[in-house]
């Protein structure tokens, strides 16, 4: 371990004529640490171009990878000072731009400067200035000028479709960025290129680094796609332009694990809904802020929002169980509405289920002076006499004498 300490520490301060006596001393040039970080991504990561050159001179990996799969071209592409210099050595060393870590991320996609970014055969800005802004025609311009474009250009502009869909630095695509723009005719020729649609973007937080763990799962910085970002944006022709690709995933979910269905239900937005359901968004998929659809549907919105995820959608009523016990048909219950109550039990929903205080949809009726819904749970077949876990029943509970009358057994 001293010696992987002592070859990082001088990579880290710059020493070269420090390094090469400690490599010509018998350290391995390549030793890396427990996360798989060598001497040279650490002089990279700094923008120690002599350090760089020395441990390239002395035989180090220019492409080693680090235990999340990123090489020091990753690190150099955001180096602390002079990222060009280092880029450019380790390019020469022979380098690999194409390198992809286990987030799918190159090292150009790194890069904080355009000029890095292109070095590192990033796409041409251009392409996000004139599909953010509208410019249909010089879009095409771009994508037909390979003759007389640039050596980066011509790598870029090869004509092959997928081309235009690379990322800029926050992740965003041409399509986000024309999604997001509300650019329609750009949004059209870009998808005429087939590019794949469901990449997702980027999501900046420090906790979207890799670095963190939520319940067990390590959080990835990966966003939204351009289907979310339209379904956000409450622009419906262009979820219609994305959906008859036939390419996109509908079920997708972004940072916030939200599938493009979640975000206009919570928005209440009954087009959208019905559009991704049509095109087969997963109505039983829960997120961390709603067991299920049915869950949101139910407790608030609209009643034409909840019969489209039950005859659009087929919504699994039966599956549709919280943690807790919670069920569609409680929360409908507990909140009076009495057409909703109904069409959950018409879809199967158990009007008996208890959630974990015992209490039935009948309970919470009784608790909250909802005569119509106690009536329709009981021409359901809901009992009067089921006890919670504090052994009170119904009629125990009910708010109003009239309710009492009815509940009584």
């Amino acid at each position: 371990m001293s010696g992987v300490i002592a070859i990082l520490g001088l990579a880290r301060d710059n020493k070269p004529d420090e390094i090469r006596r400690l490599v010509e001393g018998g350290v391995e040039v390549d030793l890396a640490n427990e996360f798989g970080q060598t001497a040279l991504h650490v002089a990279a990561l700094w923008g120690n171009v002599e350090a760089v050159q020395a441990l390239l001179d002395l035989g180090a990996d220019a492409s080693v990878p680090n235990s999340r799969g990123q090489t020091p071209l990753h690190f150099a592409a955001s180096a602390k000072r002079d990222p060009l210099a280092v880029c450019r050595v380790l390019l020469d060393a022979g380098a690999d731009p194409e390198a992809v870590d286990m987030m799918g991320r190159q090292p150009y996609e790194m890069a904080n400067s355009e000029d890095v970014r292109s070095l590192l055969g990033g796409p041409d800005s251009r392409i996000f200035e004139y599909a953010s802004a509208g410019k249909a025609e010089a879009l095409r311009a771009l994508l037909a000028e390979g003759a007389q474009a640039g050596e980066e250009d011509k790598v870029i502009l090869e004509h092959d479709p997928a081309m235009i869909n690379f990322p800029d630095m926050s992740g965003n695509t041409p399509l986000h960025a024309a999604v997001e723009a509300g650019n329609l005719d750009v949004l059209r020729y870009l998808l005429s290129r087939e590019p794949p649609p469901e990449l997702n973007n980027m999501n900046a937080s420090e906790y979207a680094q890799g670095n963190w763990v939520l319940r067990g799962e390590t959080l990835e910085p990966f966003d939204k796609t351009p289907l979310h970002a339209a379904v956000e944006a409450g622009d419906v022709e262009a979820v219609k332009l994305l959906l008859a690709t036939g390419r996109c995933d509908v079920n997708l979910l972004d940072f916030d694990k939200a599938s493009p269905l979640h975000t206009a239900l919570e928005a209440g937005d009954e087009e959208l809904a019905g559009l991704l359901l049509a095109a087969g968004a997963n109505p039983d998929l829960h997120n961390p802020d709603f067991k299920s659809p049915l869950h949101l549907a139910a407790s608030r919105g609209k009643m034409s929002v909840l019969k489209l995820l039950l005859e659009v959608g087929r919504a699994n009523v039966a599956a549709a169980v919280s943690d807790d016990g919670w069920t569609p048909l409680h929360l409908a219950a507990r909140a009076g509405a009495a057409d909703k109550v109904a069409a959950l039990l018409a879809a199967g929903a158990e009007p008996g289920a208890a959630n974990q205080q015992g209490n039935t949809a009948l309970h919470l009726a009784a608790i909250n002076g909802h005569m119509a819904v106690a009536e329709a749970l009981l021409q359901a077949g809901a009992s009067k006499g089921a006890a919670n876990k504090e052994g009170r029943r119904p009629c125990d509970l009910a708010k109003t004498d009239d309710l009492k009358a009815l509940l009584a057994a």
